[in-house]
């Protein structure tokens, strides 16, 4: 029986492989053996990939069910979830993914891209259909966009820490976020996550070609592809080679296999993502995936390595790269720390993976135009758009594919500068925010530039709402703050109403909605509003407690009158806290309400402890004794005698008799507490307390000796708490 060609081959490649790759035969010359052409035959690896990609979705939809059955589920393993770890210090697992990622290509390349990226499985499928239509797109090489996915890593990684830097802010602590409620929360809508799949599927494999997302726009490939110069691990070559060309033919990363092989003895191309299709359908089995020499090591080994003429002239990549540029300006816009006016993502929604995929779109498609234009012949992909400078039927439709898009860019460009301009009329009108939300009766008398903004801004927010051809939930929002302005509540109302059905999940706009729904007089509807503000709330997000932010900023504004109102319409889950009690206490105190004022101090300093759960409790009470101090010293002596052990009573005792000159009373409080609690202060306090309290009462009588010494002996029971910091000039 004759010997099985494969495994006399196998053979050779393995016998080869143990003078680790190197060849025998002169640097620049291939094996005089006839070269073995014909059909490239099917790769093994194909399936084994397409394997390991659906098992990698079938994990996407695990995870996510999981989290549909138990409401809380890992945060979503992607890489790009990193950049919320360099902006906030939150470590997710997708920063955990990076991370692994990327060690792991330090040693075996670029594997992570080839064998479980999500995207690469999209191109792949959508390469594979296009094949059954018989359309087999050629790569598209430009020599200065192959820099973009770089460029877009180190944007997306490391420019939150560059704004931080820029506003002079301290680096987050870190913290874990490996486990997320909303688990959507960073994810687009719906439309955008088709369109995205569409652009960066069907639409870039056919233009640009099988890996085209891959080679023009992934910022992940832009850090890999780094990394891998320096990974030991690649695909490299025996002496067996012929130089059939069927690596190169296979390969779907747009990497020139053969002629890397024959001139590095290995594939130092950073786009190989070791798919190992080219060592799979190599005839003479001369390739294969080891470890050696690293390609930033590494230098040709021929004498005159063959140089290829580029697809495209200097001027054009030149082109292209502004065309990219202007498109991810007009599709992301300007970042706040460069442009605080500036308009930002387009419709308020628009991925950045999704952008680089446009822009790339936009780059190649411009410069393909411009020769439609130009030259009298001009051939695409497997299509002739001119020929002697008259446009085919491929070329018309092509053409007009191309103005539309053009088209669509200039629009949307058109729209951004409206909300450009919108924008900075909005910020016009930062020094009567405080005015608005109180509804003060200067806004009738808005005029002149603060005026003008207010209109100029509501109008070009009205237009820029009307041209755009998809909803954007902030021209809304912007101009419900414009009617506010106007004091014409019931707009505002109507706009943020229109806001949150646009976008539902963002947690602000119920708030701006409760707020407004406060200055209407409807209570009930302002808690709903919080309920669903608090729903929406990310896990780490600004509003832990929407009501309590609600009730101090109206505190801070002096809204005392809706506080009250709110206080008594909420549930009692949130209006029975200590924190609500004290704050309706105030507000009513303000409105003349003392005795509901008065009531409420007086349930408050019943709960046991209650000063060790409110700051600044004793304060509280000072404010009171303001407008009565007999009554209030009333209550918290009979407070006091009811729990004659409760240390934090003994205190308000002291603050309040000190606030009402009554230092004799606070002296006898004070020296009670030094007798029982002399060595130390309950739990909440620091030790030494109690001798600091009434060295401040015998201070204010004048006995500076006696309080003195109590000083030294609160600082010799608890030095850490009660020795003073040395100043600077100290």
């Amino acid at each position: 029986m004759p010997a099985d060609p494969s495994a006399t081959r196998g053979s050779k490649a393995q016998a080869l492989c143990a003078n680790d790759g190197q060849p025998t035969l002169p640097a620049d010359a291939f094996d005089p053996e006839p070269v073995k052409r014909g059909e490239v035959r099917p790769s093994r690896m194909g399936r084994r990939r397409a394997i390991a990609l659906l098992l990698i979705h079938l994990a996407v939809f695990a995870h996510i069910l999981h989290w549909q059955l138990k409401g809380r589920t890992l945060s979503p393993v992607e890489p790009s979830e990193a950049m919320y770890t360099v902006a906030t210090g939150a470590v997710n697992a997708g920063t955990v993914l990076l991370i692994v990622s990327l060690l792991s290509t330090l040693i075996l390349g670029r594997w992570f891209c080839g064998w479980a990226c999500h995207l690469v499985a999209l191109q792949d499928l959508c390469a594979w259909l296009l094949k059954k239509l018989h359309i087999r797109p050629r790569p598209v090489r430009s020599r200065l966009l192959v820099w973009i996915p770089l460029l877009a890593g180190i944007h997306l990684f490391l420019f939150p820490a560059f704004v931080r830097w820029k506003l002079d802010q301290e680096t987050p602590a870190l913290s874990s976020d490996l486990m997320r409620d909303d688990f959507w929360e960073t994810f687009p809508g719906p439309l955008v996550a088709i369109l995205t799949f569409l652009v960066c599927g069907f639409v870039i494999v056919y233009l640009l070609g099988a890996k085209g997302f891959c080679t023009y726009a992934c910022p992940y490939g832009g850090l890999f592809g780094v990394i891998e110069r320096f990974a030991p691990g690649r695909i490299r070559v025996t002496d067996a080679c012929k130089g059939c060309g069927h690596c190169s033919a296979i390969c779907t990363s747009n990497v020139r296999v053969a002629k890397e092989v024959h001139e590095y003895g290995m594939v130092v191309d950073p786009g190989c993502m070791k798919c190992l299709d080219c060592v799979s359908v190599c005839p003479e089995d001369a390739l294969y995936f080891g470890f050696g020499k690293p390609a930033a090591r590494s230098a040709p080994r021929v004498k005159h390595p063959k140089k290829i003429a580029p697809q495209f002239g200097l001027g054009e990549e030149i082109t292209m790269v502004l065309s990219f540029s202007l498109t991810i300006i007009v599709l992301r816009g300007i970042p706040a720390v460069f442009a605080p006016d500036a308009a930002g993502i387009l419709y308020g929604e628009m991925p950045q993976l999704f952008a680089l995929g446009v822009a790339a779109i936009v780059a190649f498609t411009s410069v393909y135009l411009w020769r439609v234009l130009r030259r009298a012949d001009v051939d695409f992909q497997k299509w002739t758009l001119k020929r002697d400078g008259s446009l085919t039927t491929a070329g018309k439709r092509w053409l007009a594919y191309a103005v539309l898009l053009h088209a669509f860019v200039l629009h949307s460009g058109v729209v951004q500068v409206l909300m450009f301009k919108a924008q900075g009329h909005w910020r016009a009108t930062a020094p009567i925010e405080v005015d608005t939300w109180r509804q003060a009766e200067s806004l009738d008398r808005i005029g002149g530039e603060l005026g003008h903004a207010i209109e100029s801004g509501d109008r070009a927010f009205e237009l820029a709402g009307d041209l755009g051809l998809f909803p954007d939930f902030r021209v809304h929002k912007n101009r419900a703050w414009f009617a506010l302005c106007k004091r014409d509540l019931e707009s505002s109302a109507w706009h943020l109403e229109r806001a949150t059905e646009m976008a539902p999940r963002y947690a602000n706009l119920w708030f701006f909605l409760a707020r407004v729904r406060v200055l209407q007089g409807r209570f009930g509807d302002a808690w709903s509003m919080l309920a669903e503000t608090r729903s929406r709330n990310s896990d780490h997000g600004p509003y832990q407690e929407p009501g309590r932010q609600l009730l101090n900023e109206l505190a801070r504004l002096g809204m005392a009158q809706q506080i009250y109102d709110m206080l008594r319409s909420g549930p009692d889950t949130i209006t029975k806290s200590i924190d609500h009690v004290l704050l309706r206490a105030r507000s009513a105190l303000e409105l003349a309400k003392n005795d509901e004022a008065f009531a409420a101090i007086e349930q408050v300093i019943a709960v046991p402890n209650a000063i060790t759960k409110v700051p600044h409790l004793a304060t509280w009470i000072v404010r009171f004794i303001g407008s009565d101090a007999a009554r209030s010293l009333q209550i918290i002596e009979a407070q006091r005698a009811a729990q004659p052990d409760a240390y934090y009573l003994h205190v308000l005792g002291i603050e309040a008799a000190a606030a009402a000159n009554q230092v004799g009373e606070a002296e006898r409080i004070g020296r009670i507490m030094v007798a029982r609690w002399a060595d130390r202060a309950p739990p909440g306090f620091a030790s030494g307390h109690p001798q600091m309290m009434l060295a401040d009462v015998l201070e204010q009588r004048g006995e500076k000796r006696e309080a003195t010494q109590l000083r030294e002996q609160a600082r010799k029971i608890n030095p850490a708490a009660w020795t003073p910091t040395p100043g600077p000039g100290r």
